[in-house]
């Protein structure tokens, strides 16, 4: 089994999400209220979404729109996104590491768990976008992708992959042709690693903690795992 650093450097984590979507006993029109008095104070900067532009009959009939966010709530750091079933936090503003949102993690489940807002979890996710500026990935890691007994090489690769394991879902999602907007006029182009992991059948409110450690640390060892050991030791691995 491959040995997982604490931490690599340049690190390429450009956004980490965690989402819970739930069931609530709540009017679906009260629960951004009553998340947005809870939240405001170290959320301040509110943003409503453009979906919210789409009438909210269409919405309500249209099983497409379930579990999709509204409003957006954001400081300095991170992003909450608000809907009638759901909420996410993203670190997107510069990775500030795993301690560190871990520990704005513990208080966001704690203020949402004491609003009231959730009678019942349906699904928590943890998602990790990984970008390598200006190189294609796929030699680096140990997946190939073969076609008539050869390599197949392309500058436009794609590939995605869904399982379950050990009770979780993992999906994966890899190519070496993607853009990153870091500004209004500014992009970068590379290889992007998306991983997210999925535990569908959360055990009531006071267990977000242990699940998202457990997610996460599933998460961390399916991209150390993928990666080659070479290429690794070239990111300045720190290990326990």
């Amino acid at each position: 089994m491959k040995k997982i650093p604490l931490s690599i450097d340049p690190n390429p984590v450009v956004e980490a999400t965690v989402e819970l979507k739930f069931q609530s006993s709540l009017p679906r029109g009260a629960v951004f209220g009553v998340l947005y008095t809870k939240f405001q104070q170290k959320y301040p900067i509110s943003t409503a979404l453009p979906i919210l532009n789409i009438p909210e009959d269409v919405r309500a009939s249209d099983p497409s729109f379930n579990f999709q966010a509204l409003y957006k709530l954001s400081n300095d750091k991170y992003d909450l996104q608000i809907g009638n079933d759901v909420i996410s936090i993203h670190s997107n503003k510069g990775y500030v590491g795993w301690n560190n949102f871990s520990t704005e993690l513990d208080m966001f489940f704690e203020t949402l768990t004491g609003s009231g807002v959730i009678q019942s979890p349906v699904s928590l996710v943890i998602r990790y976008l990984n970008f390598f500026p200006d190189m294609d990935i796929f030699p680096d890691i140990d997946v190939e992708v073969r076609m008539a007994n050869s390599a197949f090489v392309s500058p436009n690769l794609l590939i995605r992959s869904e399982k379950e394991v050990e009770g979780l879902t993992e999906v994966l999602q890899i190519t070496n042709n993607a853009t990153l907007l870091s500004g209004p006029n500014t992009s970068f182009t590379g290889s992007l690693m998306d991983i997210s992991v999925f535990e569908n059948k959360v055990e009531g409110l006071n267990n977000f903690k242990e699940t998202v450690e457990k997610l996460h640390t599933r998460e961390k060892r399916i991209f150390f795992n993928l990666l080659k050991t070479r290429f690794v030791e070239n990111l300045n691995p720190v290990y326990p």
